[in-house]
């Protein structure tokens, strides 16, 4: 993320944190429950930047207050920060002579419920590993309700799907986010079909049932789907075997590219 070499956009990247958050803003930045705990606790905030704000971040949902589990644990965070910057302030070089992929790294000597002193090491991460492409099997129901008789060939489609991160979904303990899926005719960018679904489930197994859904009722076969997902590319693969069909793998999408601008320009901010 900090050299910029993601292939997600920056939606997409919101959407996928999983981390806990701490920093100071100004008053107005904060929400009426953040003011409420501050108030609780008597603390007093003067000045910009001087308020403190906690948040949870959960893939597909939006940032939200912390649990109490997230609170001991943000805290013990915290308490490790602080060791550092005493030990920074004494050896301003500490960072220095470690380019070589490892991390300063802290551990609690007496336990993580209240940790008295941390003991230090330079330790270099696991190789993170290739997450498997998870192909569940296509509903059989979904097959079933495909037209027996020759479906109508069609030119190349483009399927995808995006985050929307102006419209978010409430009513339930913590609100989310929604991720469109889309089906355009490619050529003419005519849009075929399109779905919402919680940003937290599986959009590859969605969008592909998506697809074939949109197949079934338009009773169309496009020569061609075309994709900008290496992960959805696979998945498709199956039933564009199965359905003499080609998926086929993108670096741009320009009918997709257009309907998520549009969409954005034009999105509520809460649902």
């Amino acid at each position: 993320m900090q050299a910029g070499d993601s292939t997600l956009d920056l939606d997409e990247i919101a959407a996928a944190q999983c981390c806990l958050m701490g920093e100071f803003e100004d008053r107005s930045a904060l929400k009426k429950q953040d003011l409420a705990i501050i108030k609780a606790l008597q603390l007093q905030c003067r000045g910009r930047q001087a308020y403190p704000v906690f948040r949870s971040y959960l893939r597909g949902y939006c940032p939200w207050f912390l649990t109490e589990e997230e609170a001991g644990y943000l805290a013990l965070a915290f308490d490790a920060a602080i060791q550092f910057s005493d030990l920074f302030r004494a050896q301003p070089d500490i960072l220095r002579g470690h380019g070589d992929g490892r991390y300063l790294v802290y551990m609690p000597l007496n336990g993580v419920e209240s940790p008295q002193s941390w003991t230090t090491s330079w330790r270099a991460p696991d190789p993170l590993p290739q997450a498997p492409i998870l192909r569940a099997p296509v509903p059989q129901e979904l097959l079933d309700e495909m037209p027996s008789k020759e479906l109508t060939r069609t030119t190349a489609w483009e399927a995808g799907s995006f985050i929307m991160p102006h419209a978010t979904i409430t009513g339930g303990d913590r609100p989310y986010y929604a991720r469109i899926l889309v089906a355009l005719h490619s050529q003419s960018g005519m849009v075929l079909a399109s779905n919402a679904i919680p940003a937290y489930e599986d959009g590859y197994t969605a969008l592909r049932d998506f697809i074939l859904s949109t197949i079934r009722d338009y009773q169309v076969l496009p020569e061609e789907i075309r994709v900008c997902d290496k992960a959805l590319e696979e998945i498709l693969k199956p039933i564009a075997a199965l359905l003499g069909i080609t998926s086929r793998l993108r670096r741009k999408l320009p009918a997709l590219l257009a309907v998520k601008q549009s969409m954005a320009a034009n999105s509520c901010p809460a649902i």
